[in-house]
């Protein structure tokens, strides 16, 4: 086999199942880029998690190739590499973060120092993968501000790559405010995007 086809034969093999059970596992966390040394031993890592998984099956089909009999079971080889690089590293990556997500395992894991919280880059981040129905005020550079409705029609971004728009949120519907109370519902509100640059402190309110 070429020394290229080789190549690419093992990155698609044991960088890119790892680095899809690795996006899908972090999905929800707000995260700065890792470092190209990072991600291949994180891809790594979850790749080789991926493949003892597969072991008994990716033995049979090794044993198949031995054998020069790939091409007779080519479905089932087919099959295998589908289930190697795509759906198994998904299936993973989905199951690894609800676990890790259970509340009940979030004290022990803040002893270890990897619970919700610790993982979490910033407070905005931590409101952002669990908003929770509330009044807002929005304080606005300029002195003024925006309050309103934060509820399941509401949105937040969180931290975002450099070089974008920062931490904008929606709100689904708009009052009158002086900044410390509510008036009003403003008629016809269809709610309020809000830049997160323009963005000095937000007030949250229980409903």
């Amino acid at each position: 086999m070429p020394e290229t086809v080789q190549g690419v034969t093992l990155a698609i093999l044991f960088i890119v199942p790892g680095f899809v059970l690795g996006t899908v596992y972090n999905r929800n966390l707000a995260q700065p880029a890792p470092t190209d040394a990072r991600f291949v031993i994180l891809s790594l890592f979850f790749s080789v998690l991926n493949h003892l998984v597969l072991s008994p099956w990716t033995v049979r089909i090794y044993e198949q190739w031995q054998l020069a009999k790939l091409l007779e079971y080519r479905w089932e080889f087919v099959a295998w590499l589908f289930s190697a690089v795509i759906f198994v590293p998904v299936v993973l990556g989905l199951t690894l973060s609800q676990v890790i997500e259970a509340p009940r395992l979030q004290p022990l894991l803040k002893r270890l120092g990897y619970s919700s919280v610790d993982r979490t880059q910033t407070c905005w981040d931590l409101f952002a993968q669990h908003p929770w129905d509330a009044w807002v005020i929005v304080g606005l550079n300029d002195g003024t501000n925006i309050a309103g409705k934060f509820g399941r029609n509401s949105y937040v971004a969180r931290t975002p790559p450099e070089g974008s728009i920062p931490r904008d949120i929606f709100i689904e519907e708009v009052w009158l405010s002086d900044g410390n109370t509510f008036g009003d519902k403003v008629p016809n509100t269809r709610g309020a995007w809000i830049n997160g640059a323009d963005i000095r402190w937000i007030k949250f309110l229980r409903e």
